[in-house]
C-alpha cells in the first residue's frame, strides 16, 4: 500500500511539474488510483505556523531568488514542500511569479480544480490550483507579473483562494524559501 502510495505521488509530480503524462488506465485501475490519490492528497499536513496564525504577506517585492507573490493577500497554511494556501477574493488576479513557459494547464486536475503550471529556465516550476478561470494556454510564453488565472474556489477549496506551490528540479520546495 505504501508502495503504491508513493508511486502515486512521484507520479502526480512528474505531470504537475508538466515533465511527465500519464496514459489512461482501464476504467477500474484508474477510479482505484484515483481514489488512492484522492486520499494522499486529501489529508492536509500540519501547518508549519505552530499557533496558526496568518501570515500578512509585504508589499510586492522581488525576492533575491527573482519571485514575486501571485497574489497580494494572507497566507492561511504554510505546508512546506507541499506549498501554501493564499486567501482570495474570487475572481481576484493571479499573477506569473516568474517569466516561463506555460507547460501544464488543466480544467479539472484531481483535487487541485483548474491548475496551471509554468516552467522557468531556472529550473523552476510554479504551480497554482484551484482558480476559476484560466487565461492562459499551453505553451505561452509569460513575463513575470502577467495575469494568467483568477483566484476562485475549484478542486477542494472551501473558500476562494490560491494553491500556490514550487518545484525546483522536479523536487518540492517550499515556497516561503523563495518568495519575498
Amino acid at each position: 500500500m505504501r508502495n503504491i502510495r508513493m508511486l502515486t505521488v512521484a507520479i502526480s509530480i512528474l505531470v504537475l511539474t508538466g515533465c511527465a503524462t500519464v496514459p489512461r488506465l482501464p476504467g477500474d485501475e484508474e477510479a482505484r488510483l484515483n481514489s488512492e490519490l484522492e486520499s494522499i492528497i486529501s489529508t492536509k499536513p500540519a501547518s508549519a505556523n505552530p499557533d496558526d496564525t496568518e501570515i500578512k504577506i509585504p508589499e510586492n517585492l522581488v525576492s533575491e531568488s527573482g519571485f514575486i507573490w501571485p497574489i497580494k493577500n494572507t497566507v492561511l497554511n504554510n505546508m512546506g514542500t507541499g506549498g501554501i494556501n493564499i486567501k482570495a477574493k474570487a475572481g481576484e488576479p493571479v499573477k506569473a511569479v516568474k517569466s516561463g513557459v506555460v507547460s501544464f494547464v488543466s480544467e479539472r486536475f484531481e483535487g487541485y480544480g483548474k491548475i496551471i503550471n509554468i516552467k522557468h529556465t531556472d529550473g523552476f516550476v510554479s504551480v497554482y490550483a484551484y482558480n476559476s478561470e484560466i487565461l492562459v494556454q499551453l505553451n505561452q510564453v509569460v513575463k513575470q507579473g502577467d495575469i494568467i488565472a483568477k483566484a476562485g474556489q475549484t478542486g477542494r477549496a472551501e473558500t476562494p483562494e490560491l494553491h500556490f506551490r514550487l518545484f525546483h528540479n522536479e523536487q518540492p520546495v517550499n515556497p516561503m524559501s523563495y518568495l519575498p
